[in-house]
């Protein structure tokens, strides 16, 4: 089986210069406070929308990736109820041990 080629880079560039302009806009936003300018908060309220835009178009990723994506999706969700299941097996074998050194533990206590 070829290994998946994954989604394009070019859907993940608008993150990258989001970030970067979010970056640019908290600088700038403390440079101008410092400098007592009135567009200071503009520039942070400016920073606030460029992060909510990038969170609606990291919801839009998600939705194309879970989409184009369903078999890889698939088998992530299977492996990861193996994993929950193996852990949760262990949780309960080292509770039992630990019931059983207590119980075991404390009859001794009394014989004592």
């Amino acid at each position: 089986m070829t290994p998946d080629p994954g989604l394009s880079f070019g859907l993940f560039m608008p993150l990258v210069l989001a970030g970067a302009l979010y970056a640019v806009l908290v600088i700038a936003g403390g440079v101008l406070e410092r400098r007592g300018s009135e567009f200071a908060e503009t520039a942070s309220n400016a920073a606030f929308l460029c992060i909510l835009a990038a969170a609606a178009y990291a919801v839009v990723l998600a939705v194309i990736t879970f989409v184009s994506k369903f078999g890889v999706i698939d088998d992530f969700v299977y492996i990861t109820l193996v994993v929950i299941g193996f852990f949760a097996i262990l949780a309960g074998a080292l509770l039992l041990v630990e019931m059983l050194v207590g119980v075991i533990g404390r009859s001794r206590g009394r014989d004592s």
